[in-house]
């Protein structure tokens, strides 16, 4: 009896009779097929000893594995099964096997990418776990967003009723990681379950012989693969949908399809959608879609079209497969333009729907931000369209979109951003409007993830570093993640963190390789932290795709190579712009002639660039003036500066622009330490 209660638990009888009804179906089949093409008798016989050997297989397996909704798992002797049976966390039963957490009668059911994050949280018994190792372990080799992981921890946090201000179970450790508050408990067999173990496991050791024997044989007369569920996260691509418009004036609204699309099938569970910049490098470019496939490391790429006549859209998709280059699902929409939103929304559903089926995949969307389609269209238009770059129109558009919907907070913090951003070529009252409609945005939607990350764009322009470090740490609290964006990273550039910074541009290339902000700021960082050849790379690899120099040019003031410096001024040399970097490029072989021209530059041109000039020839005296004149922490930290740190007029400049004020309450930097409670120095 205790042999045959094994064997239930197991499932091996369940098997084995499952065995044997689709073998006497098979076989049947068999018998009709070879009867109709006069096959020869052989072919029937090798059928039946298949059938017999595979039987032996077949209960050889239900004894050693078993079937869970994770797929395949080994049924190790159940007395040490502790990890794959489950652990307590106080009041729960945490069931990895099936991806349950239970307490009392209640049963909460887990996605398996959460109790991969639960497990290994577990693992460290509280110990903080970083979000790279999360990564690593949870998703190996593959590229992945940090939203995705945020879902995981916010799906746990709900299960167990666990909040992120006042966590009991997970807790956030602000640009770092996580932690297990609960140490976990393992979970006994008792003696007599573990000598009954003991003692199937003797029994059925022939069944295990000629399991593995059966086992081969089948394997060796099998021609297809058994089709099993991938364990493993898809990775797709979704590329610019192109404009077919007879005007051609529809290419915002294909750019806004594709971020949307973009967005909602980042959120999906088991997919790992590359980034939007990336995506967007291969916009009106006619490349093999395999090319485009290796270079972005994805295994599917969404591409279609859209095209207005009218007040009728038609948007066609279709799903590819890039190693065989073959479509797996395409479908068409013919609709009219009065509802965007449905139309976007129907088109996601119609790619979820063919993901979930041939992909297996799935997911949830996300709203939208006002519920007014033609506020949306003019804001996404000022945002993406082609007068993006005219900030008067851009400022039309979404003067427009909030006459339509005038608690639109999005528009109001656009219309605040494009203010501070063109602040010195425009009106003098800009700096003060800026303010005034970023203080509307923040009124109408202080917790949403887009205001808290212009909030610290904000603060960063005004000098506000206590404000700004406040806004991340919001940003920490409410969506349990770092920020990987250009905000974030600025702040850390300009706070002197170039590890940290590393650490997340790093993160943020590993999910988007090609964006241009991460490489932006990667390559400061690398230069901040004394590493100019990785520096060199990354500003070069930026050089080829968008033809800028200036950062380059910027790393090569602290490269000890002068050839690296001579290649950087080289692509400046000659032209006939009149910026610093160009008349410097050919003034600087004459220190004099250069050192002159820079001392007479007029207030507006005062920016980081000519103190670097400065600094690099060696000129600190006038690097500092030009520094106080114009001071700019993003500067203030690269190792040209390491001088004009050095002089006492540099503390003046960190207590006035209010960094002493931030290092003595958040902490120093990599450059800077205090001597006592009212002198600092740095280096």
């Amino acid at each position: 009896m205790k042999l045959l209660e094994e064997l239930q638990q197991r499932r091996v009888i369940r098997v084995a009779i499952a065995y044997a009804v689709a073998s006497w179906v098979v076989i049947q089949v068999f018998d009709i097929a070879t009867g109709s093409f006069s096959a020869p008798d052989w072919v029937m016989q090798v059928v039946l000893v298949a059938a017999v050997l595979g039987f032996f297989a077949a209960l050889a397996l239900a004894w050693s594995f078993r079937w869970t909704p994770r797929g395949m798992q080994r049924n190790r002797d159940r007395a040490a099964a502790i990890s794959d049976r489950g652990f307590q966390l106080g009041e729960w039963l945490i069931r990895p096997d099936l991806l349950e957490i239970q307490r009392d009668h209640q049963k909460i059911r887990l996605k398996p990418k959460s109790m991969d994050v639960l497990r290994r949280l577990a693992d460290a018994r509280g110990q903080v776990v970083s979000r790279d190792e999360l990564f690593d372990s949870v998703w190996p080799g593959g590229v992945v967003s940090d939203d995705t992981l945020t879902q995981c921890i916010v799906e746990l946090r709900k299960a167990f009723g666990d909040s992120a201000k006042t966590p009991s179970f997970i807790e956030t450790i602000p640009r770092k990681g996580f932690r297990l508050l609960v140490p976990p408990d393992a979970v006994t067999d008792t003696p007599e379950r573990a000598a009954r173990s003991s003692q199937g496991n003797t029994w059925f050791a022939a069944f295990v012989f000629a399991g593995v024997a059966a086992a081969g044989a089948l394997f060796w007369m099998r021609t297809e693969p058994h089709d099993s569920a991938s364990t493993g996260d898809k990775t797709l691509a979704v590329l610019p949908f192109t404009d077919m418009s007879p005007g051609q004036d529809q290419e915002y609204f294909a750019d806004g399809l594709t971020e949307e699309l973009i967005n909602k099938l980042a959120g999906f569970d088991g997919l790992l959608v590359t980034g939007r910049t990336s995506s967007f490098v291969f916009k009106g470019r006619n490349e093999d879609l395999r090319s485009i496939g290796d270079i972005l490391n994805v295994e599917y790429i969404l591409e279609g079209s859209l095209r207005r006549a009218g007040n009728q859209l038609r948007i066609t998709a279709q799903l590819i497969e890039v190693a065989s280059g073959f479509p797996l699902w395409s479908d068409s929409l013919d609709r009219e333009a009065s509802d965007l939103f449905a139309l976007q929304d129907e088109l996601s559903h119609a790619v979820a729907s063919a993901l979930a089926v041939r992909l297996r995949v799935g997911g949830d969307l996300n709203p939208h931000n006002t519920t007014s389609v033609e506020a949306w269209r003019l804001w996404n238009q000022a945002v993406n369209g082609k007068d993006k770059e005219d900030p008067l129109r851009s400022i039309e558009l979404l003067r427009q979109a909030l006459e339509i919907d005038p608690d639109y907070a999005l528009a109001w913090a656009q219309l605040s951003h494009i203010h501070l951003q063109f602040e010195r070529a425009a009106a003098p009252d800009w700096r003060e409007k800026s303010v005034e409609y970023f203080r509307r945005a923040w009124q109408l939607d202080p917790d949403s993830l887009p205001i808290l990350e212009r909030a610290v764009f904000h603060h960063i322009k005004f000098g506000r570093w206590v404000e700004a470090e406040r806004a991340l740490a919001a940003i920490d609290e409410y969506y349990n993640h770092a920020l990987g964006t250009g905000p974030h990273l600025e702040f850390l550039t300009k706070m002197g963190r170039s590890q940290d910074a590393i650490e997340l541009a790093e993160r943020g290339l590993r999910r988007d390789p090609l964006a241009f902000v991460y490489q932006l700021f990667a390559q400061h960082a690398y230069a901040m932290a004394g590493r100019p050849d990785e520096a060199d790379a990354l500003a070069e690899r930026m050089y080829e795709q968008s033809g800028q120099a200036g950062e380059g040019l910027h790393n090569a003031f602290s490269n000890p190579d002068p050839a690296i410096f001579e290649k950087w001024t080289g692509r400046f040399r000659d032209s006939d712009s009149d910026d610093v970097n160009s008349v410097m490029a050919d003034l600087y072989p004459d220190r004099e002639a250069a050192l002159e021209w820079l001392r007479s530059l007029p207030p507006e041109r005062e920016t980081f660039f000519p103190q670097a000039w400065a600094a690099y020839l060696g000129d600190t005296q006038l690097a500092l003036e030009l520094m106080q004149r114009a001071p700019d922490a993003w500067a203030f930290w690269m190792p040209h500066n390491a001088p004009v740190r050095n002089t006492p007029g540099f503390k003046d400049v960190v207590r006035e622009m209010g960094l002493e004020t931030y290092f003595r309450e958040y902490g120093w930097n990599d450059y800077c330490r205090p001597l006592d409670e009212h002198d600092f120095e740095c280096q």
